[in-house]
């Protein structure tokens, strides 16, 4: 109740005062400039990490692929670890050896696909805001 009518005097006192059409008209296309700016960097950033997705998508399934035929040609008679203790996890661990290996190997280059792909965001927003202090700076 106490803030309904707090807000209803503030209302009640607040008495705009009419400005200059000419600088009403320069304030407003500065606005009008300023949203246009904003969604023209909206689109560019949406487009560049459309492509940065898609680079990371595409280098991912390269290199799991080229992972998958190198440890599949291996010689399957030979198991890619082996331990001393006899036990049946152990035995299951060195029978599916490769495949382990395989999904280690898929989960280090998806860390490093997107390690490079934030990578590539942030120099890109530091290019932006490199930009944009330029255009400030000619204003």
């Amino acid at each position: 109740m106490n803030q309904d009518n707090l807000l209803e005097e503030i209302f009640s006192n607040y008495k705009p005062t009419l400005s200059d059409n000419d600088e009403f008209m320069k304030s407003l296309s500065q606005k009008l400039d300023a949203v246009e700016y904003v969604r023209s960097y909206q689109k560019q950033q949406k487009s560049r990490y459309r492509r940065y997705i898609l680079t990371a998508l595409v280098t991912g399934i390269v290199l799991g692929g080229i992972s998958t035929v190198i440890l599949m040609m291996m010689s399957p008679t030979v198991s890619l670890i082996s331990f001393s203790i006899q036990s049946d996890v152990v035995k299951l661990i060195t029978e599916n050896s490769r495949f382990i290996a395989i999904v280690l190997v898929s989960m280090l280059m998806s860390a490093a696909v997107f390690a490079i792909l934030i990578s590539m965001q942030e120099i890109d927003s530091y290019r932006s805001m490199r930009q944009k202090e330029k255009i400030i700076e000619e204003s």
